[in-house]
């Protein structure tokens, strides 16, 4: 009897150890075993109690590697997701994939989320300025915009520009933004990436970079490789007035975050840095560029300075 009861034990000890690994392995719900049909059972009765229990496991454990299998493309998608998220992206039809060189207009193939996103545009400048156009896409926007220059002040325009942000942004986001965004580097930096990520229909391709910021190296810079509205349009006053000046003041002021735009009128570049205040009208050396005297139709050579961004 001692003897039978010894191997009764070691036999149920067996048991439990396969067991405990075993919903150990399966995360504790695997393998279940019907104890009042294991007590009240004889040795064999037991081990085939076991060797049922170890086949439903392991039927069930094919199952799901094959569906982890099935799922497996579906995972790579959303890990590619999450490297490279969708967005308004513009995309570049150059043979070369980059922007073409100074002299020479980039051309461009628009989503259609890209051209919805430039009707919406259009459309609230319209609706602010009473400009119509009868071209499409990103022409009709730099038209509507070379007419709103034409007819108005640089003051006038800048405040069109304004009006359009207002729209497009709701009031108690901009509220919700100066009161809980701190002005911290961190936080700099992901404006930094949202606008490289929401505003490449607009200006074309950017990138992050890395600038200096009150003496501390950040990722809080922006550098548009060739700015798609300055090149589409042409024009300095155009890019002072309609959009450097009027978007620093927005995202300074609106936003609380300060913002400083340097456009590169060499090469029709631009860079971005967020968490740096604008400089003043006076110390803005843009104000002070001269007229594209062979590109702009509206040019005036001998002019020291572009005399639409007179104040």
């Amino acid at each position: 009897m001692k003897v039978r009861k010894m191997q009764l034990v070691q036999q149920l000890g067996v048991v439990q150890t396969v067991g405990a690994a075993s919903l150990h392995q399966r995360a504790g719900r695997d393998v279940v075993l019907d104890h009042d049909n294991y007590v009240g059972s004889s040795t064999n009765n037991r081990t085939c109690v076991v060797a049922a229990a170890a086949g439903r496991s392991n039927h069930r454990l094919q199952r799901k590697l094959s569906r982890l299998n099935q799922l497996q493309p579906l995972v790579q998608q959303q890990q590619q997701f999450l490297i490279k998220p969708p967005g308004p992206r513009c995309k570049l039809a150059e043979p070369s994939g980059k922007v073409a060189a100074m002299g020479h207009k980039s051309q461009y193939k628009d989503s259609w989320l890209d051209n919805l996103l430039i009707a919406l545009f259009v459309g609230r400048m319209q609706q602010f300025t009473g400009m119509s156009t009868e071209m499409k896409g990103y022409e009709g926007f730099v038209d509507v915009a070379r007419k709103v220059m034409q007819s108005r002040s640089p003051l006038l325009q800048r405040a069109t520009t304004t009006q359009v942000l207002h729209s497009a942004v709701p009031s108690y986001l901009l509220k919700a933004a100066r009161k809980f965004i701190p002005k911290t580097k961190r936080s700099a930096e992901i404006f930094a990436a949202a606008s490289v990520f929401s505003c490449q229909w607009l200006v074309g391709p950017c990138e992050v970079k890395e600038v200096e910021v009150n003496g501390s190296l950040q990722k809080s810079g922006v550098l548009i490789k060739k700015c798609r509205f300055l090149e589409s349009s042409s024009c300095v006053g155009m890019c002072v007035n309609l959009c450097k000046l009027p978007t620093q003041d927005f995202i300074t002021n609106e936003f609380g975050m300060p913002i400083t735009m340097t456009p590169n009128f060499e090469d029709m570049s631009c860079e971005m840095v967020y968490g740096q205040l604008p400089p003043s009208l006076e110390d803005d050396p843009s104000l002070k560029q001269p007229c594209y005297a062979s590109l702009c139709s509206t040019a005036q050579e001998k002019a020291s300075h572009c005399p639409k961004t007179s104040v």
